[in-house]
């Protein structure tokens, strides 16, 4: 375990929808376009009940976001049923068009008893992605990796981190154990808790 240099990022939460949509691009292959329902079924449809929450939370009771402004009117940026981010769609190879496939097609492959059964690789490259400014980003990155070019890797210390007293290495390590912030071994006192009491 290594420690490494983590700068705080947003002063301010929730973060925007155009920040999101400047780091996050997500592509959809297969035969069909994805349906408000397939958007559910990822992680990127944005809970704004949810999220209002989490960090009225944490604001109350973690330490570390005591000091972070809260701005739910950020919210109003996301949409109620489209995922945050970039979303494109890319067509599959697949012979069989959305459309056509079975309500209980639960068959994995298709093949054929007889003759020749074509066999089909899926996986993303540079030819199959859309033509526009998303996919040609997506494009020059791949083509980038593939010609090894230099990236940008987050680096850390040389000296790795003791288990012993250090309070704040398991908290940091496994956030959802630790809610408060607190808790880590070796911590002075195990009744350091914060609380906030709201008035009615």
């Amino acid at each position: 375990m290594f420690a490494q240099p983590v700068a705080r990022l947003q002063k301010i939460l929730p973060p925007l929808a155009s920040d999101i949509k400047a780091c996050l691009t997500v592509v959809f292959i297969g035969p069909a376009p994805p349906t408000v329902d397939d958007y559910y079924r990822t992680q990127f449809v944005v809970r704004k009940q949810n999220v209002v929450e989490a960090l009225t939370w944490l604001k109350l009771n973690h330490p570390g976001y005591a000091t972070t402004e809260l701005d739910f009117g950020r919210l109003d940026e996301y949409g109620d049923h489209e995922p945050a981010g970039v979303f494109s769609y890319c067509p599959g190879s697949g012979k069989e068009r959305g459309e056509d496939i079975p309500v209980h097609h639960d068959d994995d492959e298709d093949g054929t008893e007889s003759g020749m059964c074509p066999f089909t690789v899926q996986g993303l490259s540079s030819d199959m992605l859309p033509g526009s400014d998303t996919g040609s980003t997506i494009a020059e990155l791949l083509l980038h990796l593939k010609q090894e070019e230099e990236v940008l890797a987050i680096g850390h210390s040389n000296q790795p981190e003791s288990i012993y007293h250090n309070p704040k290495l398991f908290p940091g390590m496994f956030p959802w154990l630790f809610p408060y912030g607190l808790g880590g071994l070796s911590e002075t006192s195990t009744s350091r808790f914060w609380f906030s009491i709201t008035p009615k």
